[in-house]
């Protein structure tokens, strides 16, 4: 049901960039399953599976495309955390997460491409300056310390920016 709620959005034309699809489904289905049912505890067990999974995938690496060569499972596990903190803070935004993919879903039905460059794009309204531009660093640079991100956010809940971030 997740991945229907996605439209052409969850039509991600990078493998390596994946964890935007299947993230952003593990979320949808976690909350909704949440709200359906009333149980929040599954969802919370689902956080702490994918926070182990993504942190233990990264062992010395710190490249997430390397780390995704070895096992693509690391796009549901990493994906979930990440789109979790974009939640986070856009909640406290009076936003959600939905709100956010329903702005990527149009644009990719207006023709941009379904990549994480779009969804960077269309996410720099609804986050702070600085989160977006971790999340930029995240997906533009080769030498972006992703295990230090991923742990940040395991810890934090929040997207915080890494010592290698942009200042801009």
């Amino acid at each position: 049901m997740a991945h229907l709620y996605q439209g052409k959005a969850g039509n991600v034309e990078a493998l390596a960039d994946a964890w935007l699809h299947e993230g952003s489904a593990e979320l949808f289905a976690g909350l909704s399953y949440s709200e359906i049912h009333g149980n929040h505890k599954i969802f919370l067990s689902k956080m702490e599976k994918a926070k182990e999974n993504c942190l233990s995938s990264f062992g010395t690496e710190t490249n997430y495309r390397n780390v995704a060569l070895k096992s693509s499972k690391i796009h549901y596990s990493c994906g979930l955390l990440l789109f979790d903190a974009l939640n986070n803070e856009l909640q406290e935004r009076n936003s959600d997460v939905f709100f956010l993919w329903k702005a990527f879903n149009s644009a990719v039905n207006e023709g941009k491409p379904a990549t994480t460059a779009t969804f960077v794009e269309i996410s720099k309204s609804f986050v702070s300056h600085t989160s977006w531009l971790t999340l930029l660093d995240f997906v533009t640079k080769s030498e972006f310390n992703s295990r230090q991100f991923f742990q940040q956010i395991a810890t934090n809940k929040s997207i915080q920016p890494t010592a290698n971030a942009s200042a801009d």
